[in-house]
């Protein structure tokens, strides 16, 4: 399949330097299927910009997966607040975590709010985001099987999200 050749993929920096994955992968997840790019160590840097364009990729029956028979999306390296960390929080936890409605005293509505105490202050004196700590209630809160994951409807993704965000990239803004 066209989709698992490393020369249709095309990675640029904001420099104009050009990044060819050293391999592709079709997978089939849970969620359908996706391809993953591979790329050797080094050749991405963190906090960066990149524009990644996929080209003369078809189908099964031959025929382009695009109009124009590519497509460029840009994206960014690294685990922010500011994105996407604040999206996901204003999607899945600030409609029942916020000012004036804050569940369990926890509120999500800010970065400056998360490092508050929750409701559970009195039996667990620690704020509820400690950056690099993967006992931090948020990441704990937001793990499979407890409560809200379920509550917020959270994916495997996106609790994994919090965790590499406050453990790897210690909650940075």
């Amino acid at each position: 399949m066209s989709a698992t050749q490393a020369t249709h993929y095309a990675v640029i920096r904001t420099s104009g330097e050009r990044i060819t994955p050293t391999r592709v992968a079709w997978v089939d997840t849970l969620f359908g299927q996706t391809v993953r790019l591979f790329f050797g160590l080094g050749a991405l840097e963190d906090s960066t910009h990149y524009q990644l364009t996929v080209l003369g990729v078809r189908d099964a029956w031959g025929q382009p997966l695009f109009a124009a028979d590519s497509a460029t999306v840009e994206t960014y390296t690294g685990l922010w607040y500011s994105y996407p960390i604040h999206d996901v929080l204003q999607r899945k936890c600030t409609p029942c975590h916020r000012a004036g409605n804050a569940g369990g005293n926890y509120r999500t509505d800010s970065y400056e709010a998360l490092y508050d105490f929750g409701s559970d202050a009195s039996s667990n004196p620690r704020p509820n985001l400690i950056p690099g700590d993967a006992r931090s209630l948020l990441v704990i809160r937001t793990s499979p099987r407890h409560s809200m994951f379920n509550a917020g409807h959270l994916s495997y993704a996106e609790s994994q999200l919090f965790i590499n965000w406050i453990v790897t990239y210690q909650a940075r803004r």
